[in-house]
């Protein structure tokens, strides 16, 4: 029996942080190259400053080499809220037996909170990337106290579309 496991690779607008994500992926599904294994990717991030700048999902994309790995882009969202109600669209349609999401160490404790709130499948892992700012976690200190307005704001969002 094959097993269907789902990475999503969280995208950042910092290309530092973005190579580490998925340098850690890469790291990860090598190690863990077996033939009942069938991994597929979901590459999420848009463009924040709406320049003529690649998307995260896109950069994302030029760095793997996915010959035969199906992958999925998210190339609209533009924060982490938007990042996972998009995952949740493609985890309704489709069984996944694991959901691994990939992430910086610093983002961790934000990302599994909103996490919780979209993805029901209870059998979620995390591989975390180890690179980060100097202001990385006072940073996130600040989102995360937002994550409920930044709930609202989508909600508020989708109501408008």
């Amino acid at each position: 029996m094959i097993l269907n496991i789902l990475i999503i690779i969280l995208g950042s607008n910092i290309n530092l942080l973005l190579n580490d994500r998925v340098s850690t992926v890469i790291n990860f599904m090598n190690d863990n190259h077996y033939d009942d294994i069938n991994f597929e990717l979901f590459l999420t991030g848009g463009n924040k400053d709406n320049n003529k700048e690649k998307s995260e999902a896109e950069k994302m994309l030029d760095l793997l080499n996915l010959n035969e790995t199906e992958y999925y882009i998210d190339d609209i969202s533009i924060n982490t809220v938007e990042n996972f109600y998009h995952i949740n669209d493609l985890i309704k349609t489709k069984y996944y037996e694991q959901i691994i999401i990939c992430t910086s160490e610093f983002h961790y404790k934000r990302a599994k909170k909103i996490s919780d709130y979209f993805i029901e499948n209870k059998n979620v892992g995390w591989i975390l990337s180890k690179e980060k700012l100097s202001t990385s976690y006072s940073d996130e200190n600040f989102h995360y106290k937002n994550i409920e307005k930044d709930i609202e704001k989508l909600k508020n969002k989708l109501e408008l579309n």
